[in-house]
């Protein structure tokens, strides 16, 4: 994703404005945009929360 693409979709939040709350179409619009990336992703997190799954992947012997 570009500078410009996240520009863009902050661009597209502000457009359109959620009540404290009710973020539906704002965690939609994430949870999509984390998915293209690529990420797993989990929805519905406290309500309308959006939680993606960054895999360390090989962590050379560190515990996490």
């Amino acid at each position: 994703m570009s500078d410009d693409d996240l520009i863009e979709l902050r661009r597209e939040i502000h457009r359109h404005p959620e009540p404290a709350g009710q973020e539906r179409r704002t965690a939609a619009l994430v949870a999509d945009t984390l998915r293209a990336a690529g990420l797993e992703v989990r929805t519905g997190v406290g309500g309308h929360g959006v939680v993606a799954v960054l895999d360390a992947g090989d962590r050379h012997g560190v515990e996490p």
